[in-house]
This record gives C-alpha cells, sequence and structure tokens, in this order.
C-alpha cells in the first residue's frame, strides 16, 4: 500500500513520524482500516523509548525498530552501544589498506570523556557566544594585588582565580545560567559550585570549588592551587569533581582565540577562555594599547535563549572591566 494513501488521523501520522514508522506497515483497526494512534503504539514493530535515547536515536539517524526489546524501554546506554558498534564497523570498513604507526587501547578515563561529550552533544542542543572583552583593568588588578598576596603568602593570584570569582559574581545575576533541564524541568541551582577544567595526559578533569560567589579570591586560589595540583597527580577523590553548576576551560596560555566548548552535563553553561593581546582599540575617539580577552560561552538552547546568553555576557563584560567592584 503506498503511504499517501493510507486513511489515518492525523495525530496516528504525527505518532508514526516522530517514532519512525512506515504508517503504511500499520494495520488499522477503524472504518475502512484507518490506522489510530492506537494502532501506532501497538504496532509489533515499534520499540519503546525513552526520551533521551529517542532524541539521541533522531540526532544520529538510527533506526530504533533494530533496538527494540519487548521486556524494557531502550535507553540512552542501549543507543550509546549502538553507536560504539557503529562507529567500530565504521572504522574497520573505512581503514585503508597502509602501515599503522600504532595503534592503542582507550584509557578508562578517555572512555569516560568519549561517552560523556558524546552524550552532552546528543542530550542537548547547544550553541555558542564569542566576545571580545577589554581586561587591562583586571590585570592590573591582579599586578597590585599580587604585591601584597605574594609578601603575605608567598604566593601569586592567578587570572583563574579571578575569573572563578567574577563568573560566579555574574552567575548570581543570570540565575538561568546557573541551573539544569532535564526530565522536563528547570533546576535553578540556589549555590554556585564552578568547575575548572584541567588539561592532564590522557584528558581533561573538572575539580570543583564549591560556592565560589561567597568565598574570598585568596581562598579561591588555595582551594584551587589544592585540587589542581592533586588533580594532575591523580590523587583527587571522586566529591571533588562532582557538583558543579557551571564550568570554566581557561586556554589562555595558548595561542587560541575562540572555541566552542562541550557542556560538562548537567550544567547548562561552559565558558572558554582564549589568549590575552594588546590590540589598538578606540576610546573616546583616541587610539590606545588594551589588552583584549576572548570568551567563547556555550549553553544549552533547551532553556536558554540566546538573549539570556547576551545579556549574562554583557554582564561579565562589565564586571571584568571594572573589576573592583568584586571587592566591594
Amino acid at each position: 500500500m503506498n503511504k499517501e494513501i493510507v486513511l489515518a488521523t492525523p495525530y496516528a501520522r504525527k505518532l508514526a513520524d516522530d517514532l519512525n514508522i512506515d504508517i503504511s506497515l500499520i494495520p488499522g483497526t477503524g472504518e475502512l482500516g484507518s490506522v489510530f494512534s492506537r494502532d501506532v503504539l501497538g504496532f509489533k514493530g515499534t520499540a519503546k523509548i525513552t526520551p533521551v535515547a529517542k532524541r539521541m536515536a533522531d540526532y544520529y539517524k538510527l533506526n530504533i525498530n533494530d533496538l527494540e526489546n519487548n521486556e524494557k524501554k531502550i535507553t540512552k546506554k542501549d543507543i550509546l552501544e549502538l553507536l560504539d558498534q557503529r562507529n567500530s564497523t565504521s572504522v574497520v570498513e573505512n581503514r585503508i589498506d597502509d602501515e599503522v604507526l600504532s595503534e592503542a587501547k582507550a584509557s578508562p578515563m578517555r572512555k569516560m570523556i568519549a561517552k560523556r561529550m558524546l552524550e552532552s552533544m546528543a542530550t542537548a542542543p547547544q550553541y555558542t557566544l564569542f566576545s571580545e572583552i577589554d581586561t587591562t583593568n583586571l590585570f592590573d588588578l591582579i599586578k597590585s594585588s599580587n604585591s601584597m598576596f605574594t609578601k603575605l603568602n608567598g604566593q601569586k593570584l592567578t587570572i583563574t582565580d579571578f575569573l572563578v570569582k567574577i563568573v560566579a559574581l555574574a552567575l548570581e545575576k543570570h540565575p538561568v545560567i546557573n541551573s539544569s533541564y532535564a526530565n522536563d524541568h528547570i533546576t535553578y541551582h540556589e549555590s554556585i559550585h564552578m568547575g575548572v577544567a584541567v588539561a592532564l595526559d590522557d584528558g581533561l578533569i573538572v575539580p570543583v570549588i564549591k560556592d565560589a560567589n561567597k568565598i574570598s579570591i585568596g581562598d579561591i586560589h588555595s582551594v584551587g592551587k589544592d585540587l589542581y595540583k592533586r588533580a594532575r597527580e591523580g590523587k583527587i577523590l571522586g566529591h571533588e569533581c562532582a557538583g558543579s553548576t557551571f564550568s570554566i576551560s581557561n586556554m589562555g596560555m595558548y595561542p587560541i582565540d575562540f572555541a566552542t566548548p562541550i557542556i560538562n552535563q548537567p550544567e547548562s553553561g561552559i565558558l572558554a577562555v582564549g589568549q590575552t593581546q594588546e590590540k589598538p582599540v578606540v576610546i573616546d575617539g583616541e587610539i590606545t594599547i588594551r589588552k583584549m580577552t576572548a570568551f567563547s560561552l556555550t549553553l544549552d538552547h533547551r532553556h536558554i535563549d540566546g538573549i539570556e546568553g547576551c545579556k549574562f555576557l554583557k554582564t561579565l563584560k562589565e564586571l571584568l572591566q571594572e573589576p573592583l567592584c568584586i571587592l566591594l
């Protein structure tokens, strides 16, 4: 039977499309064989699937009926396993007849990173906003603060210390950025726990600085220094890398301007910080040299519209350009 001449209710057609089922294959129980929604739902070839798994299957154009299970629903885990199989098969099928330099099995950390990044991209539609912000005053503040901080503590405050504090204060003003989306609900987090990406030889780990908006920059430095050191030594504890509500990835030590960072689920946003360069800028009609830093903000478009991201970046820009206000 040709799909165009199948008798079916509009809702039945929509349901069949959503489930990726050829409606012409469904026996109708209505008058003249019309297909109703009950027929679609009861169709033998229909696989039951969770909403997240359905979105992932649609994103990667998978046929969910290949995973049909009469005893339980198809879950995100089933989709990931199918993707692993497909990717493995693809590598074998597409491998050219050439010498292989080397092969190595992915480490547990690399496999976990791959899994989480895949889940993040498949679960949340993500977009990235870019902005170059004048951080001259911020670097001046860091320099002047270190003249005293070094005398008292024998250590130097870093740009990351200040960024953690400033971003946390910006999040206070924009609760939707400090939220999570799951099961058709938005959770607004009262606490602001900042994840800071730390590069390791085999990947990334994200230690968490709790209540970053409430503690001093000196405390952020002390807590962060300890966490980062133990993370690189492989001595950090699991709970110290859990519970973050927003993350920062500082790549300013590399010749990178902008990036498209991937959200660390279940967070709703991540800020990548690029390199700082001295550039000519027009201020009050005059050209002057200023320190300009590149920022890339990735957000979850399921519940954070572009305008909300723009407002957050505006607040962040104001705090970065007038950093003394963080001391008030």
